[in-house]
């Protein structure tokens, strides 16, 4: 029972993590301008890269890539429950060093269907 719970909290959480991810990229990369109005952000320089929009980039899809992985573990749960727990919990903690509070809501999914996953295996 565990591993169905486990399997929607991970795509759930999953699906989240890449809305946000391509949200971030409209704001920050493509321009999308809420209310007219431009977004100023400031990014510090990376390995020796300062440009705002290349960061911003990498930043971006390595939030959609942990929300693939979450979506994969959630998938993966019905076959190798540790491995589809491990698929969820790793983005869910990695997650945080890119988006801190604002990845609150997708880490407690992911991290909730990953214990449930292991859980069920044993």
């Amino acid at each position: 029972m565990q591993r169905k719970e486990g399997k929607v909290l991970g795509i759930t959480g999953g699906l989240l993590a890449i809305i946000a991810g391509a949200y971030m990229f409209a704001v920050t990369v493509g321009g999308l301008q809420i209310g007219g109005w431009g977004i100023i952000y400031g990014v510090p320089s990376v390995f020796g890269i300062s440009d705002p929009e290349l960061i911003m980039s990498a930043f971006c899809l390595m939030i959609m890539l942990f929300g693939a992985m979450g979506i994969a573990g959630g998938i993966y749960a019905e076959k190798d429950q540790l491995i589809a727990g491990i698929l969820m919990i790793i983005p869910a903690i990695f997650g945080f060093a890119l988006l801190s509070v604002m990845w609150a809501p997708v880490a407690a999914m992911l991290i909730l269907g990953g214990i449930m996953t292991i859980r069920s295996g044993k």
